[in-house]
């Protein structure tokens, strides 16, 4: 059986090598400034992770609009103050051989006027029964050539910085699944109705971002491939037909967000497909697939990578394992699984503010004495 190692490096579509298969997943961690600009515990951090040995870091999600911010303490990217932070996060990042690449965004729905000072902006105005949802209103068409250019102009302030690339994201819930669901998106225009429009914004964005960079500049995409938490509305078969038009219009890899991506298909729950092999059929010949949901053992990943997977993107395992690179080759290696200590975290660069976060999140934080 000739195995692929985790260890091995790998190609993005533009002939950038990748030293390994490891990718640190974009997380929320709200560890910068509250202008956007990189705060030092966010440096820190992903400094770590970049030490311990992971190919591709992706930073996490920037917003590319003043009025596109969800969290306070989010790093953006959408004013060239934010350049000499970035600046110095990609060098440090490529000092320890890894790829940069920068997580750009828009909210949507989802960024309070609490933190933004204006009513949020989505496909449509509709409501959503969640605790302080705020009803957003229909953003116009101006308004949408607006956030184009502004996530464009956000790849290329990451090109300016030094970043390896960006990745688009177009998953869990934020702007631009707004626009994928028919559940948030009951526009008349070109931009809703048919799967074709509804894809128009995230194609539109992918184009721009391939047109303005240079060809060795990564451009990569993240989707869900179907419904998780508070996002509704996404069709199985309508996230693959999308993943098959950002290949076409020449996206450097798809970025599946799932909570675990040996489950099968919510939609063929009776088949025996684990949710990424429909990706994988569907796109994985013409372009590297990543995917990230549930990996925490070493076993894990090598079969992802065996199912097809080039990136194996690690949210929580990268937590507290910041060197599990390093340790890819070591069958008796056993990652830390959670529930974490303080003491571990705080061992690998978490901040004590992104502790405190990660204890909103079931069985991740073992209970202090």
């Amino acid at each position: 059986l000739n195995m692929t190692k985790l260890s091995n490096s790998w190609q993005i579509k533009s002939g950038i090598s990748i030293k390994n298969h490891f990718v640190m997943a974009p997380m929320v961690n709200q560890q910068s400034e509250e202008d956007g600009c990189l705060g030092e515990d966010e440096f820190q951090w992903l400094r770590e992770r970049a030490k311990g040995g992971y190919g591709m870091i992706i930073t996490t999600a920037c917003n590319v609009s003043k009025s596109g911010k969800t969290w306070s303490g989010q790093l953006s990217i959408y004013d060239d103050k934010h350049l000499p932070g970035l600046t110095k996060l990609a060098s440090e990042l490529k000092l320890f051989g890894a790829k940069p690449l920068v997580q750009i965004f828009h909210g949507g729905a989802r960024c309070p006027s609490s933190i933004t000072g204006v009513q949020p902006v989505s496909a449509s105005a509709f409501l959503l029964d969640l605790p302080n949802f705020e009803q957003p209103r229909a953003i116009t068409e101006a308004e949408i050539t607006q956030v184009v250019l502004e996530f464009v102009a956000g790849a290329r302030r990451a090109h300016l910085a030094g970043f390896a690339g960006v990745e688009i994201h177009g998953a869990n819930g934020y702007l631009l699944c707004q626009f994928i669901s028919p559940d948030t998106n009951q526009r008349s225009d070109n931009y809703g109705g048919s799967l074709e429009n509804r894809a128009r914004l995230i194609r539109e964005i992918l184009q721009g971002c391939k047109q303005e960079l240079p060809s060795d500049f990564i451009v990569g995409v993240r989707l869900s491939p179907e419904n998780r938490g508070i996002q509704t509305g996404l069709d199985l078969d309508e996230s693959i037909q999308i993943a098959k038009w950002l290949v076409e219009d020449g996206a450097d890899y798809i970025h599946l967000s799932t909570n675990d991506m040996f489950k099968s298909a919510d939609k063929y729950p009776t088949q025996a497909k684990a949710l990424i092999s429909y990706f994988i059929d569907a796109v994985g010949q013409k372009v590297p697939l990543l995917a990230a949901g549930g990996l925490q053992t070493l076993e894990q990943m090598q079969s992802a990578l065996e199912l097809g997977l080039s990136g194996i993107a690690l949210g929580r395992a990268a937590i507290a394992n910041a060197d599990l690179p390093l340790h890819s080759d070591d069958s008796s290696y056993q990652p830390l699984q959670p529930p974490y200590t303080w003491e571990q975290l705080k061992a690998v660069k978490v901040s004590q503010f992104f502790y405190k976060q990660l204890k909103n999140y079931p069985g991740m934080i073992a209970e202090s004495k």
